[in-house]
């Protein structure tokens, strides 16, 4: 089997990157697989300090085929960073599998993600491999598919399901030509709020990956049970929060699981379906009665109302 690279990003957390690298390293087909290490550079002198720190851990790394460090001179920013990085790898390898500093994988992810890229590789309505679930399922196989993109915490795709990317600056440009019926299907009827984030600047970079998938019928590929964890979940680019105040419900710890069956008929699986539609609450933040109370105090500092 040709083995696809894997492309890490990482910023200024030392921590949570060496407890990624620590398992990934420990995976069955690490010793046989290219690593790419996207460094992103500093905002000021106290992240450049962290940077700096981090890039001399990376140059020590080993137990690879090979181990490629790309050091930004600047700070590009999560989306960036991203998108530039996957785009060159996988038009550079056809395929790829993509992690971030802060997610553990147990031994056999490798191996899943490349079975996997390997089964569906002509499959072209399949285009985004998954290594969490939105919520455990039984099925006589060890995956599933589903119509929404799953939290990109351990991903892989290829080059021509890649190609269909483009990232947006607004929102109306990325909402341009979907009627109301496909809003509300991109939402899951409003349990999955995802468009919210169209408002933020600079847009998430996924929440266009998302859209290239609706625009192009495609489906997701996710384990049954989780085979990576979000170890920084808290503190996040794009996400943060307490633990105190309440929990994430993808705040999973990963299975020691191997996926070895794989289903030849693609067709959603209607019981992720009915949840998604019906039980969903999105990702975030599920605030306990802590939570909730400070919240609705900061809401009345802020503003003078709940």
């Amino acid at each position: 089997m040709d083995l696809a690279p894997v492309v890490l990003f990482v910023y200024n957390r030392v921590e949570t990157t060496i407890q990624t690298l620590s398992c990934l390293v420990a995976n069955t087909l690490a010793s046989k697989t290219d690593l790419f290490i996207y460094s992103d550079g500093g905002k000021d002198i106290s992240s450049w300090r962290q940077v700096n720190l981090l890039r001399r851990y990376l140059r020590s790394i080993s137990g690879f085929k090979t181990v490629t460090i790309v050091e930004r001179e600047k700070n590009y920013y999560l989306e960036r960073n991203i998108i530039e990085g996957v785009t060159d790898i996988v038009n550079r390898f056809g395929k790829i599998i993509v992690l971030e500093d802060d997610v553990c994988v147990n031994s056999y992810f490798l191996q899943y993600m490349n079975d996997a890229l390997c089964f569906y590789e002509r499959v072209t309505k399949v285009m985004h491999i998954s290594s969490i679930p939105h919520v455990n399922i039984e099925s006589e196989y060890d995956v599933i598919f589903t119509s929404l993109m799953e939290c990109t915490w351990g991903w892989a795709t290829w080059k021509d399901r890649w190609d269909n990317f483009k990232y947006y600056t607004n929102r109306e440009d990325a909402l341009e030509g979907f009627s109301e019926e496909d809003l509300s299907r991109i939402e899951y009827g409003g349990h999955f709020q995802c468009l919210k984030s169209l408002d933020r600047n600079p847009i998430p970079w996924d929440i266009c990956w998302i859209l290239a998938i609706y625009r192009s019928k495609g489906l997701c590929v996710e384990p049954v049970e989780p085979l990576s964890q979000n170890i920084g979940l808290y503190n996040g680019t794009h996400y943060k929060g307490f633990r105190l105040l309440g929990k994430d419900p993808y705040d999973r710890p990963y299975r020691t699981f191997k996926v070895e069956k794989f289903p030849t008929e693609i067709k959603v699986n209607e019981e992720m379906e009915y949840f998604l539609f019906h039980e969903f609450n999105g990702f975030g933040m599920k605030y306990n009665w802590l939570g909730r109370l400070v919240r609705i105090v900061y809401r009345i500092l802020k503003n003078g109302k709940i």
